[in-house]
């Protein structure tokens, strides 16, 4: 049987944890039987746990506006015809990082 995407599963776990909340169905395992989901994952929902992909994660080395900068530090260097090395993004990554935090761990170009 070919795998179901996450947005679908997603979908389908709000609607029965929507579809229980509104007292169409008696039971959580009714509903999540229902829409060919996981019991335990419409549990979860239904007591405030979010979905994993709503989580940050917490290997991100840059936030929103940091990555914004690094991009258009590249576009500006594509733009004028050079191109950036890997060694290059990483000192600059670590050049705005400093920016905010200057006692931060470098970040290592492996």
């Amino acid at each position: 049987m070919p795998r179901k995407s996450t947005l679908d599963y997603k979908t389908r776990v709000a609607a029965a944890a929507q579809a229980y909340n509104l007292g169409q169905f008696s039971l959580i395992r009714a509903a999540a039987r229902k829409f060919d989901v996981s019991y335990d994952t419409v549990t979860a929902r239904l007591n405030g746990r979010p979905p994993r992909t709503a989580k940050t994660p917490n290997n991100k080395a840059l936030n929103p506006i940091q990555e914004d900068t690094l991009l258009y530090w590249l576009k500006f260097l594509d733009n004028h015809g050079f191109p950036a090395t890997k060694s290059m993004v990483v000192a600059y990554a670590n050049e705005i990082r400093r920016r905010d935090l200057p006692r931060i761990p470098n970040l290592s170009v492996k």
